[in-house]
């Protein structure tokens, strides 16, 4: 048998002889697939890991289908831990930029022609990215933590529609802004403001 790299347990060994000694005499290649890939579901589930029933091999799909679901369940146990950890995680970079969260508020900005604003939620930075075809999505989680500040450069007349994305870098020093600056300013296919000059005043009456 093909245990995966692993040792495996007295008990099992001798579960395994029994249920070939059962399937030997069935006579049906296929319930050897049906053991091994139960063997390999039963090391895959944490320990405690149940106690191994002594079943005909009529019933082994039975437990192989039972390990499954109990590895299907674990699995999305450990999701779930991960969410709360990364949940918890968010959180705490939150508060640490508190200052910066705060202060980009005042950051939003609009003239005759354009405006400058801070997306609702990270789905519209998602959305953001995907329209633009940049990589705008990958900082969604940072601008949520406040790591980064995320800015929509829309016009006026299509404020709905993608445009031009800013990543504004926001310092804090003894909790007071000390230091603003543009890290990156791109459009469709990360396009630089240069392809479209008449943008490039209202950014400058921004700053």
């Amino acid at each position: 048998m093909d245990y995966h790299g692993r040792i495996p347990v007295p008990e099992l060994e001798n579960w395994i002889k029994a249920m070939l000694k059962k399937i030997i005499k069935s006579n049906k290649e296929s319930h050897i697939r049906i053991l091994r890939d139960t063997i390999y579901m039963l090391y895959r589930l944490d320990h405690p890991r149940p106690a191994l029933e002594n079943v005909p091999v009529s019933e082994l799909g039975r437990l192989h289908d039972t390990f499954v679901a109990m590895y299907n369940e674990q699995v999305r146990h450990w999701r779930e831990q991960c969410e709360e950890q990364n949940r918890k995680e968010r959180e705490q970079r939150a508060k640490l930029n508190k200052v910066k969260i705060e202060f980009r508020k005042t950051l939003e900005f609009e003239d005759k022609d354009y405006l400058i604003r801070l997306p609702v939620d990270k789905n519209e930075i998602i959305k953001e990215g995907m329209e633009l075809h940049h990589c705008v999505g990958g900082y969604a989680e940072r601008h949520e933590t406040g790591d980064t500040t995320i800015m929509f450069l829309r016009k006026k007349s299509e404020p709905d529609k993608p445009f031009y994305t800013i990543e504004v870098g926001i310092e804090v020093l003894t909790d007071t802004v000390s230091e603003l600056r543009i890290i990156q300013a791109h459009s469709f296919g990360n396009k630089w403001m240069g392809n479209d000059p008449e943008a490039i005043p209202t950014v400058v009456r921004w700053l």
